[in-house]
Parts: structure tokens; sequence; C-alpha cells
């Protein structure tokens, strides 16, 4: 869907011609997938930056939507404000997942959901599902913004198109793995009903010529 993290880099927007390349002894390249092009907003989806080309640091800022008729007095709504995502696309690194969250509901979070960060590419493959055991949601006050920053360990991607979202499945054993019973983040453009995800951004990984 979407801030090439969290992007939507996102499928709204003419892809951006990649950076020039730094040196011939890199193996890949990695570029935002269908940014935004500078000063053009996406009128659904998130709205994302990426920087650099060994280390890149993709950047997004997701819309707030208006509050569901569905969502009764006392629940809880979550919304993505922010995110970072920082990491080398050509080796392995310290990626970095910094995330914006606020309750847009009337209560705190009372489920003790784990959050998941997951990168899959365009063929379906599961490339990271690594928990985030900073992210928790029942931190969130209704009203208030929190940010979360986790840093994991991640491998290199072979060249292709990426995809990063966050997995919040049920916190019940028995529905772990059922997309319906996934948790899905209110922002524009962001929540894949499909497939249970929230999507935050995409990039893509090259082939050195």
């Amino acid at each position: 869907m979407l801030t090439s993290v969290l992007a939507f880099s996102v499928c709204l927007a003419e892809a951006p011609k990649p950076a020039p390349r730094v040196s011939e002894a890199r193996q890949s390249q990695a570029r935002p997938h269908d940014s935004i092009p500078p000063g053009k907003k996406s009128p659904a989806g998130p709205q994302c930056e990426t920087k650099g080309e060994e280390h890149i640091t993709i950047t997004c800022n997701y819309r707030a939507t208006a509050r569901s008729s569905s969502n009764r007095q006392g629940a809880s709504e979550i919304a993505l404000d922010h995110s970072v995502i920082s990491f080398r696309p050509d080796d392995s690194s310290n990626m970095l997942a910094r995330l914006t969250l606020t309750n847009t509901g009337t209560a705190p979070m009372l489920d003790t959901r784990t959050v998941y960060l997951a990168i899959d590419d365009d063929a379906g493959n599961n490339y990271v599902r690594r928990t985030l055991p900073t992210v928790d949601l029942r931190k969130l006050s209704p009203g208030k913004a929190v940010t979360f920053s986790e840093q994991l360990r991640v491998a290199a991607f072979p060249p292709g198109r990426y995809t990063i979202a966050l997995w919040i499945p049920s916190s019940e054993p028995a529905l772990k793995f059922n997309p319906a019973h996934n948790l899905l983040i209110s922002s524009a453009g962001v929540a894949d009903s499909q497939k249970g995800l929230n999507i935050l951004a995409k990039f893509t990984v090259e082939k050195r010529r």
C-alpha cells in the first residue's frame, strides 16, 4: 500500500529515479518504491521519504481517519502517526524501528497483544518476523501519543521489492494465525484487512549493474 516503513513509499505515485550508485563494489541498492513526489500529498495514504543508499532511512507520516462509527464508547482504537525504519539493505545490520502511536479511542488497551515487525517480498516470502518487545499497546492512554524504539538484527535483502508491516495477532494462541482476528491500525491507507497486516512502507533492492 503505501512511506518506502511503515510505505508507502506508497503505491499511489510514480516511483522516483534511483540515486547514483556510490560504488561499483556494492552488490545491491535500495530505493523507495512508489514514493510521493516532493510537494505532492497523497490523498489517502502515508507520505514517506527515503534517504541514503548503503544505509537507508525511511521516514513516514500517516494521516488520521475519522473515528469509526462502529467504535463504541469505552473502546480503544490505535492510530499510527509516524515511523522511522533505518537499515543496510545489502548487508547484515542493526535495523532501527521507531513508531509513534496514539490511542484515538476512549479507553486504554487491555489486551496483551505482541507486536511484530514483518518484511515480505512481492512473492509473499517472509524475510523478517521479529517481535518488538518495547511496543506495549497497553501504554497508550486515550489521546496520548507514545514513541517506541527498537533495534533488531536483520540479514541482507536479495534484490527484489519488499513491504514493511506491523503484524499484531490475537493474544489467543488458537487465533494467532487467523488474519480476521489481527489488530488493524486506523490510520488512512495502512490496514490490509485481507492479510491482516498494517503496511508501513515499501522499498526495492536492485542488482548492481
